[in-house]
């Protein structure tokens, strides 16, 4: 469904987006990953997430497609990334799209690839936190996630 005008390529949240816990952004973030591993868990996370639904039945060849990538490459980095317990095919029979989902419990994810010390660390030091509404929060602004930026109410 598309509200905007894409012609200009502008993107708006009128035109959908993609809602999931900011922890599997930023896990993802500090997971030692190769660029194709990078597209295809956004793929997946588009795919799924993005019409609000835990998994969905995919091609390779659309990943590939979508990843610029050949078919057997996609399919040796969907089974590293499965490999990795970072997604999981949750359905697969000969002849049919498998279907796959994002482990969405990072501490399953294989410590080889991820340091979850690293990102609570960054966590605990708010390197994700948006510094603008940081600093506002910090000033004694009750912050409104829902409402546009600037307005805020002092406590």
């Amino acid at each position: 469904m598309m509200i905007g005008n894409r012609e200009d390529w502008d993107a708006s949240c009128d035109d959908g987006f993609i809602r999931f816990a900011n922890l599997l952004a930023e896990a993802i973030l500090v997971t030692e990953l190769s660029a194709i591993q990078i597209k295809i868990m956004v793929f997946i996370l588009r795919r799924t997430y993005g019409w609000n639904s835990r998994d969905d039945a995919i091609s390779i060849g659309n990943i590939a497609e979508v990843c610029n990538a050949d078919r057997i490459h996609v399919t040796r980095q969907i089974n590293e990334l499965i490999r990795r317990n970072m997604i999981r095919r949750v359905a697969s029979q000969p002849g049919k799209m498998s279907e796959y989902e994002i482990v969405t419990n990072i501490a399953e994810w294989d410590p080889h690839y991820i340091d979850l010390a690293a990102l609570q660390r960054y966590i605990s030091q708010n390197l994700f936190a948006n510094y603008k509404i940081r600093n506002r929060w910090r000033q004694g602004y009750k912050i409104n996630y829902l409402q546009p930026s600037g307005q805020d109410e002092m406590e």
